[in-house]
């Protein structure tokens, strides 16, 4: 894997953000392990690109926002396995916007609200190398592509709320987390609810 990444922050109100991402997995794709018959074998190169802006508007208001596209490969020079990312590649894309507002009630409690489509195929397909009969007349055997798309999914989206402040003049911290997924991964067609309160004391 490689990285890169410039920020502009001549601004003190305003920073700009451009990142750059070359990832070359071994038997995976996108994250995904293949392992055995299936395996994609040492072949899948991605490229992603991330640009972001952060401003402040004073007050203690903050708006962030960012988006990433990218292009997953085959590569040709590596052995293939049975399982392949299709010849036109797999696009995928992801954003994020957030809103934060620092002393929304007191002087030093937070309250951060972010929408984001995580990452999601756009276009593309996998091709599946099955034996079957190639030649009717001789009834020879060869391997045989199948196409999978990827592209027929929900798209996913999720919302979450934050909103912590101190308590006990600076000696705990209470916050308060929420979140919607309208595609979670185990339940991809339910929308999932999820709630939680933290405490923390320093003594």
């Amino acid at each position: 894997a490689a990285a890169f990444g410039l920020t502009d922050g001549a601004a003190d109100w305003a920073r700009r953000t451009v990142n750059g991402t070359a990832l070359r997995e071994t038997q995976g794709f996108l994250g995904g392990q293949s392992l055995g018959a299936l395996s994609f074998g040492d072949q899948v190169d991605s490229r992603a690109l991330t640009v972001g802006s952060e401003h402040q508007f004073g007050n203690g208001v903050s708006f962030a926002l960012s988006g990433t596209v990218g292009r997953s490969n085959s590569n040709a020079n590596a052995g293939q396995g049975l399982l392949q990312v299709g010849q036109d590649g797999v696009t995928t894309t992801a954003y994020q916007a957030a809103v934060a507002k620092t002393g929304l009630f007191g002087k030093t409690d937070q309250l951060r609200l972010t929408f984001a489509q995580p990452l999601t195929v756009e276009n593309g397909r996998l091709e599946v190398q099955t034996f079957d009969v190639v030649d009717r007349a001789t009834g020879q055997l060869g391997l045989v592509a199948d196409a999978i798309a990827l592209n027929g999914a929900r798209r996913r989206h999720v919302a979450e709320m934050i909103y912590a402040t101190p308590v006990f003049k600076g000696a705990g911290d209470i916050s308060f987390f929420g979140q919607v997924d309208t595609a979670p991964l185990l339940t991809p067609n339910e929308t999932a609810h999820t709630m939680g309160l933290r405490f923390t004391s320093r003594f």
